[in-house]
């Protein structure tokens, strides 16, 4: 499973990531709205919001709680 370090990596690597890019990115990890937040510090709604517009499709994964998904930094590239 993706770290609140992996995403926050994540980040720093994509700093121009369009939220279509962090949608799809976060959905092949299987990481969270909550996830998202706790390593940007942006509240959990906004980060739902902004994924919801961009991508909704990936909303609802994003927005699932994937704790049984054993994923890794690796997919978050």
């Amino acid at each position: 499973m993706a770290t609140i370090a992996d995403i926050q990596q994540w980040f720093a690597a994509n700093p121009n990531a369009t939220d279509a890019q962090i949608a799809a990115a976060a959905n092949v990890a299987g990481v969270t709205a909550d996830q998202i937040s706790q390593a940007t510090g942006v509240s959990v709604q906004d980060v739902i919001s902004r994924i919801s517009e961009a991508a909704p499709q990936a909303a609802q994964i994003v927005n699932q709680d994937r704790k049984s998904t054993r994923l890794n930094s690796s997919h978050l590239g």
